[in-house]
């Protein structure tokens, strides 16, 4: 009888793709896993054992998402354009990539079988993530929580949000809300929310914050109370993009009744939206080169590298 992988799944009651990766030589996979699946092939003769050639100079580095969709890491335009210089610097280095996306709980596969050599943090991770790392070199990129001790690579969360709020006021707005999301476990909409403050005082004006859930809240009271010719800054494109689906669905004609500023510049060149864009691509390439490049970069030390960025100003304020 013909021996298949199949068969092998079926004999160990793993899947085909356990099977699939042990007979790859798969880094990923434990090594007391891969050992089992290698004897049973063996004794059920199975005849297309290989052993690949390893490399001497290729490098795996693990680009870990918490938060992430479980169907697209890559859903989001921040990380899509993050991903995207990492990944290419990374091949000039030639280190290999793998995505994993484990829940907040979960250590990545990749660190439990210290089957990497860096490690490339994206999203909401805790102190106990990092603890897992042990040693391994790991950097967090965009996102970070305050007082984990841990490289990081962010945008100019404070000085883009300044300029941003900085351009309502220059158009005559002496009244400006500030609406970020409701996220606990980051510190960047903080960091934006103090550049929008610091205009505000600057200027001798009322400091208005409220948070939006976008998952709890599609249609938050504070817009509901909002009157025309109000003037708002977001902490990012995606409360903007709902903001505007709000207004417009109660006939508001925008930017008139409404002008708006952001952050991330990745909505829709339709929206016309007026945000602050970081150089994402950048930022990702600097990520590769600071862990797999710059030997002098401290393990465990909240060192912070910003990349530049530029208001992007596309017509979503009017002068008042």
């Amino acid at each position: 009888m013909r021996i298949n992988q199949a068969k092998i799944a079926n004999e160990l009651g793993v899947s085909v793709i356990t099977v699939s990766r042990a007979l790859r030589n798969h880094p990923d996979l434990a090594e007391a896993t891969k050992e089992r699946i290698l004897e049973k092939a063996r004794e059920l003769g199975y005849t297309r054992l290989r052993t690949p050639k390893p490399s001497s100079t290729l490098r795996r580095a693990a680009v870990v998402f918490y938060g992430a969709s479980q169907v697209d890491p890559l859903a989001s335009g921040v990380r899509r354009l993050i991903f995207f210089g990492l990944h290419q610097q990374c091949k000039a280095l030639n280190t290999e990539t793998a995505i994993e996306m484990p829940s907040m709980s979960e250590v990545p596969a990749a660190v439990r079988n210290r089957s990497v050599e860096a490690v490339f943090l994206f999203g909401r991770y805790t102190a106990e993530t990092v603890r897992s790392l042990g040693d391994i070199p790991a950097i967090a990129v965009s996102s970070y929580s305050e007082g984990i001790d841990l490289p990081r690579i962010t945008a100019d969360n404070f000085g883009g949000m300044r300029d941003a709020v900085n351009h309502l006021v220059e158009h005559g707005h002496r009244r400006v809300l500030f609406i970020r999301e409701e996220e606990p476990l980051t510190q960047i909409f903080l960091e934006r929310e103090r550049g929008y403050e610091w205009v505000m005082r600057k200027n001798g004006l009322p400091v208005e914050v409220a948070t939006w859930n976008l998952e709890t809240d599609p249609r938050p009271a504070v817009l509901e109370s909002l009157p025309k010719g109000s003037a708002i800054a977001f902490a990012s494109d995606s409360l903007a993009g709902a903001a505007m689906d709000y207004f417009e669905s109660k006939g508001w004609e925008l930017p008139r009744d409404c002008s708006m500023v952001s952050f991330d510049d990745t909505a829709p060149a339709s929206r016309r939206l007026t945000s602050f864009s970081p150089d994402w691509t950048l930022m990702g390439k600097m990520a590769a080169d600071l862990l797999l490049a710059w030997p002098g970069l401290p393990r465990r030390t909240p060192v912070e590298v910003r990349v530049p960025g530029r208001l992007s100003v596309k017509g979503s304020v009017v002068s008042v």
